[in-house]
């Protein structure tokens, strides 16, 4: 069931040659709505640090660096330092792929909310400014891949990351969905802010590491089960 492949144009989302459906589309971030993955991402950055002969960050710290893909995440991990960042970029991406499963989990009731949204037949995509692959990588290791219809992480077709809308767009393209019938759910500003440019109703995961930076959502939510309650039952559609 998971498209593996990044293959869908932006271009002509709304042509009058598409036959769209009336499906709910709900569109997930990954790290922070989906899965804890603060100690993990961490510990690569600490190791990147520790192969420039720098002390390792806290958790937090690395975590408040997260959200606007893994370059932002090094420039801001090696701010100040003299280390080169492209050759820290490829270190700490090294050193992910050695630990990216180490600690992750997903956060509770989120195999709770999905098994909802899927029985009630919604879409599931998930979008993320992580890169590709680790995005298959791990939701096939945590066991929630086979929800999802599409996954798009940062470098996919080379569209720009979140808040940009267009990989959001996308999915709803290769989905044949009206963006109007699209969720976004995050816990980060950047989800938010790319939910409503692609003109879809946004929920703000606050059980999550991200900050919403004083956007506002359509919905705030404690855990995804919620959201996935909230959403069916109230019938929380684009009007």
């Amino acid at each position: 069931m998971v498209a593996l492949a990044c293959a869908v144009a932006v271009s002509g989302l709304m042509s009058g040659a598409m036959s769209m459906s009336n499906s709910i589309l709900v569109i997930c971030d990954l790290d922070g709505t989906l899965a804890d993955t603060r100690a993990d991402l961490a510990a690569a950055v600490n190791r990147a640090r520790a192969d420039c002969g720098l002390d390792p960050l806290d958790v937090d710290v690395v975590t408040s660096f997260v959200g606007d893909g893994v370059r932002k995440l090094i420039e801001r991990a090696f701010r100040g330092t003299e280390c080169d960042i492209d050759a820290a970029l490829a270190a700490m991406k090294r050193h992910y792929r050695d630990v990216m499963l180490d600690s992750t989990v997903l956060y509770p009731t989120v195999v709770e909310g999905l098994e909802i949204l899927a029985a009630a037949g919604a879409e599931l995509a998930v979008v993320s400014n992580k890169a590709h692959e680790y995005c298959h990588t791990i939701l096939d290791a945590l066991g929630v891949a086979e929800f999802f219809s599409s996954i798009k992480g940062g470098g996919c077709d080379g569209l720009p990351l979140k808040p940009a809308p267009d990989m959001l767009l996308a999915v709803a393209e290769e989905r044949s969905v009206d963006p109007s019938l699209g969720w976004v759910v995050g816990d980060n500003h950047t989800d938010i802010a790319s939910g409503q440019a692609a003109g879809m109703r946004t929920c703000f995961a606050k059980y999550g590491f991200g900050h919403d930076k004083g956007l506002r959502s359509d919905l705030t939510v404690d855990s995804f089960a919620e959201f996935a309650e909230s959403a069916l039952s109230k019938n929380l559609r684009a009007p």
